[in-house]
C-alpha cells in the first residue's frame, strides 16, 4: 500500500494515474501534481483524503484533468461535497 508519493522529474506523457485503495492523504497531492502535470484522469478512490480545501487547491493545478475519482475517501462525507467539487471544476 502506498502512503506517500516521492516528488520526481515531471512525466508529461502520463495521462491516467490510478492510485485507488491506498493510504494517501491530501499531503501527497502536491507531489502528484508536480510529477504528473498532464493528467487527464486521476483515480484516488478509497484512500485517506480528508481535507477538501487542500485537495481542491492542489488539484486545480491539473489543467488537463477531466476525470477525478474520490469515492470512498473521508472527505466525501462532508455535507454538500458534490456541490463543492462541482463548483471547483
Amino acid at each position: 500500500m502506498v502512503d506517500e508519493i516521492e516528488p520526481m522529474r515531471p512525466i508529461t506523457s502520463l495521462i491516467h494515474l490510478g492510485l485507488s485503495y491506498n493510504c494517501l492523504t491530501a499531503d501527497a497531492l502536491p507531489s502528484i501534481t508536480q510529477s504528473f502535470p498532464q493528467l487527464f484522469c486521476l483515480n484516488l478512490s478509497f484512500n485517506q483524503i480528508c481535507d477538501i480545501k487542500k485537495t481542491l487547491k492542489d488539484l486545480e493545478k491539473l489543467d488537463s484533468m477531466r476525470m477525478l475519482y474520490l469515492a470512498g475517501n473521508p472527505l466525501q462525507l462532508i455535507s454538500q461535497y458534490r456541490q463543492i467539487v462541482k463548483q471547483s471544476f
